[in-house]
């Protein structure tokens, strides 16, 4: 038995229910970065790039969080509000978020009770009236059998949902037809409209001990490619699974065991071939979705990577766009060096430098005339597999609805576009791959 499945013993819904192992688990969470369980599932010790600083302090088994009370409790979030806002039913949702301060923190909730340690924004609880004996919503209720009805682990911070039982929050905002009725307070979560074709789905990691699953337990996909391989959430954060946060309709970018190193970005690039002055391609608009273009021009451009506090990024920032550093005049920062940013809404924020690099532009010009730069990333040749997350954002000049650059019906306009403070036209909108060889495809 794999070492991963040994750590969740106690925890899987075939054993009896068992709150004492759920409370050491909990506290176990609570005492490791990003300490919220919920953020849990987008951390990875090698691959956070994040200079945690004085919050190091904060992660160590003699340290007691209780809401709000001091700064020393208020720890990174890095769940953006887009993965809980993500619906086709709310096409223009406020990202916006009261717990979270400009610094990208949020207060630690602890429950007195289960032990389960989470950012008030993560589980959509004002701070400001938590009392220091805090519950969360399964301890409130006393339902100490409550199991999540959409994976096959106890443990974590659950939700009531609208079928009368409980479920990850992690879970419900890692399905596309699973969510929040009130984004607010992450309650209930409708798990009413998942598919047919993801409930047949078995997970990976746990189907060769567990033949049984509650009635909604659901399957994710990997993200790579045309993979197909399917998993609960909490088995692959468990069994070491990256996740990421991405775009609708695909709030949470997985890569499964088979793809340990697989870079979003990179996978695309590293398989993309040049493209020609005059070439007709498909490209991407200012506006986020793709039309029929034509490859006017080409040249080299400096663009600077910045991750932010609350675990967005921006690899598209020019050099001026850092306004802490003059980078034309000077080196660029190093990599960790704390810079302001100032942003497309004209304010600035703080984040940590990651790179530098000099990548190929290409100017595209559109039916309607306009001219956009854009990355060979967000170019697609004729003959080029379009993913199906961008061919539900092709559209053409006019507002009726013609047949596209290859011939398929244009897709109607369901999604919201993202209007995250730190959106922006990158690779990660266009890699989401389309699988018809199975069963269904995240």
């Amino acid at each position: 038995m794999k070492d991963w499945v040994r750590s969740m013993n106690g925890l899987w819904n075939i054993q009896p229910a068992q709150f004492a192992i759920e409370q050491v688990h909990n506290l176990s969470m609570a005492d490791q970065k990003p300490g919220c369980c919920v953020c849990m599932i987008f951390f990875n010790e090698k691959a956070d790039n994040f200079d945690w600083g004085d919050d190091d302090t904060a992660f160590s088994s003699s340290v007691s969080h209780v809401a709000g009370t001091s700064e020393d409790q208020r720890l990174r979030v890095l769940c953006p509000e887009m993965c809980f806002a993500c619906s086709s039913d709310n096409p223009t949702p406020d990202l916006g978020n009261w717990a979270v301060g400009s610094d990208g923190r949020s207060p630690i909730l602890n429950c007195v009770s289960c032990k389960i340690a989470v950012h008030a924004s993560c589980y959509g609880e004002d701070p400001a009236t938590a009392p220091e004996d805090w519950k969360c919503n399964r301890c409130k209720d006393e339902d100490w059998q409550a199991v999540c009805c959409l994976c096959n682990l106890r443990g974590g911070a659950l939700k009531p949902t609208t079928t009368g039982h409980w479920a990850h929050i992690v879970c419900a905002m890692s399905i596309t037809e699973v969510s929040f009725q009130d984004i607010k307070l992450r309650s209930p979560i409708d798990v009413t409209n998942i598919s047919p074709a993801r409930l047949k789905l078995k997970c990976y990691y746990c189907r060769s001990f567990i033949k049984t699953s509650p009635k909604y337990a659901s399957c994710i996909q990997c993200s790579v490619g045309k993979c197909a391989l399917s998993f609960h959430v909490t088995c692959a954060k468990a069994a070491g699974v990256m996740m990421e946060p991405s775009d609708w309709p695909y709030p949470v970018y997985a890569t499964c065991c088979k793809h340990p190193f697989a870079n979003r970005d990179i996978i695309r690039r590293g398989s993309l071939k040049g493209v020609s002055t005059g070439e007709r391609v498909i490209a991407k608009h200012k506006n986020s979705r793709f039309y029929e273009a034509e490859v006017i021009g080409e040249r080299e451009q400096m663009f600077c990577h910045v991750n932010f506090y609350d675990n967005s990024f921006s690899e598209n920032l020019f050099p001026e766009d850092i306004v802490s550093h003059n980078i034309s005049r000077d080196r660029p920062p190093a990599a960790g060096d704390k810079v302001k940013v100032l942003w497309t809404d004209g304010v600035v924020y703080d984040g940590a430098y990651v790179k530098d690099s000099f990548i190929k532009i290409y100017d595209v010009e559109f039916q309607d005339a306009s001219v956009v730069t854009v990355k060979r990333e967000d170019i697609y040749r004729k003959g080029e597999e379009i993913p199906k997350k961008v061919r539900t954002k092709l559209s053409v000049a006019s507002d009726m609805r013609h047949q596209d650059f290859y011939g398929n019906q244009v897709i109607g306009e369901k999604h919201r576009q993202v209007t995250s403070r730190y959106a922006t036209p990158s690779a990660e909108n266009t890699d989401q791959s389309d699988s018809s060889s199975s069963e269904m495809k995240d």
